[in-house]
């Protein structure tokens, strides 16, 4: 699992001691908190606090840690920047550094200098788009599944031409496909459960992995905190 990978990262410096709070990510002693969901807006309506955000190491580590530490498939927010050519500069930036571990970085929408950025593991998001429920999801939209680049590329063009999130986008960041569906089916009312996504599906197992979410950021900002930059904090694959 890829969390083991986690604890090899650490154990090379003597000084950080975290096993037990990597422990606590895969599932022991946590606690389920509630989340608001990151998929259901548009552009236009980030809050306020968040407009002004940069992209930074510790806005990454804020809406990332996850997808760094490969527990999951991707992770999506918003920031700001003076102009289109510092958003460029910027990505380039993230994709020189986190490419190397498999991850890729990629701007879905700019408007009003600012940016709804997409970070994501190459590796895991062909793996979910392997699914048969998402494959025909997607295909039932448009999708050609055959290359995750081409459905990426489908979805920055939907998001392009009606100004919102389209609902499948929920299977670009790792949302069990029966939730994706049962959100657009009932049209987002009826869920069992309202967490990093609405739940539709397995109730008990999405609440194993809310928390497990909610301890790796945890974990990663404790450690951003004390000094370990984004790139060592991510791990490879």
């Amino acid at each position: 699992m890829e969390l083991t990978k986690i604890k090899k990262m650490y154990k090379c410096n003597n000084k950080v001691k975290v096993n037990h709070k990597l422990n606590e990510i895969n599932g022991q002693n946590v606690k389920f908190a509630h989340f608001n969901t990151d998929s259901i807006a548009t552009l236009n309506n980030i809050p306020e606090r968040q407009k002004g955000e940069k992209m930074s190491e510790d806005i990454i580590i804020k809406h990332c840690s996850p997808t760094l530490a490969g527990i999951k498939t991707g992770n999506m927010f918003s920031c700001s920047f003076t102009d289109a050519g510092e958003m460029r500069d910027t990505v380039r930036h993230w994709n020189r550094l986190l490419g190397k571990k498999g991850l890729r970085v990629l701007p879905l929408k700019f408007q009003n200098d600012r940016a709804l950025v997409y970070v994501y593991r190459i590796s895991h998001l062909t793996r979910d788009l392997k699914n048969d429920f998402a494959c025909r999801l997607l295909k039932e939209r448009g999708y050609e599944t055959e290359m995750p680049e081409r459905c990426i590329a489908r979805l920055v063009r939907k998001m392009k031409e009606c100004g919102e999130f389209p609902h499948e986008i929920g299977l670009f960041l790792g949302y069990p496909p029966e939730d994706v569906n049962g959100f657009i089916e009932n049209r987002a009312r009826g869920s069992k459960l309202t967490g990093c996504w609405k739940v539709y599906g397995n109730e008990e197992k999405a609440r194993m992995i809310f928390a497990k979410y909610k301890k790796c950021t945890d974990v990663y900002t404790e450690k951003f905190a004390e000094g370990r930059s984004v790139d060592r904090l991510t791990v490879a694959g």
